[in-house]
């Protein structure tokens, strides 16, 4: 999970800025497909940051695997 917040953070950043790119961004749309604006630049590149920040850190997850076969047990300190 963290390799896909990775990727899509990197995703988002590339296209927060290429909002900010008035030769990408003519008319206001981005490539002449996607409307786009400051505020909408400003948000992808946030999102794709936080997105970088997970994909990167060194935490494990929250509920770590189930071991013994996986006996659906609802309990993740299992």
């Amino acid at each position: 999970m963290k390799a896909v917040a990775l990727v899509l953070g990197i995703v988002l950043l590339a296209l927060g800025v290429a909002g900010f790119i008035p030769g990408l961004n003519p008319d206001g749309l981005l490539f002449g497909v996607m409307p786009m604006n400051t505020l909408m630049s400003a948000l992808f590149a946030a999102s794709g940051l936080a997105g970088i920040a997970i994909g990167l850190s060194g935490r494990r997850p929250l509920a770590p695997p189930v071991r013994g076969g996986g006996d659906n047990d609802m309990r993740p300190w299992v």
